[in-house]
């Protein structure tokens, strides 16, 4: 009786774990970030940038490596640390992959210089989809793991009992 209570928890354990839904998604903003306000560059197209983590104060140069190589602008760091720039991708921006440097000066290392990258590519149509390759095999993974265990619990119940019947015999 006992194996069969705790073969039932553990089959509500799996049920629970498995099938329940997920958690929430956790946020951590590191001390030093680099954000844009788009995925991806269409030349001529707006663009804002942010840092956080500079040295209050002090100036904050964005660069796009091109080619050829553009300065985006200048700002300046607020009393938190943070800059944003308000411009545009450059219009010379070819298709492909680049970066987009920050330079300035690092708030938590003093006067050690800060140099942020973000990656960001060039040359996406707008408004056309990339295309599907897959497909979301998460919840039939989950249904065959709690159908497995239930698969047990059933294997181990059955033996007990033909075990059970054939001590009578």
């Amino acid at each position: 009786m006992l194996k069969r209570l705790m073969a039932g928890v553990v089959a509500l354990g799996a049920l629970l774990v498995f099938v329940g839904p997920p958690a929430d998604a956790q946020t951590y903003t590191l001390p030093n970030s680099l954000t844009r306000s788009s995925e991806s560059c269409a030349p001529g197209g707006p663009l804002t940038l942010t840092v956080e983590g500079a040295a209050p104060a002090t100036d904050v140069t964005f660069i796009f490596d091109g080619p050829p190589r553009v300065v985006l602008g200048i700002a300046t760091a607020n009393a938190g640390g943070v800059a944003v720039l308000q411009t545009a991708w450059p219009d010379s921006a070819t298709p492909g992959f680049h970066n987009v440097t920050a330079q300035g000066v690092d708030d938590e290392a003093g006067a050690a210089p800060l140099e942020l990258t973000s990656n960001v590519q060039c040359g996406l149509v707008a408004g056309e989809p990339l295309a599907r390759t897959g497909s979301d095999s998460l919840p039939w993974v989950r249904i065959g793991v709690v159908l497995v265990a239930l698969g047990g619990i059933v294997l181990l119940t059955s033996r007990k009992r033909y075990a059970v019947v054939r001590e009578t015999v």
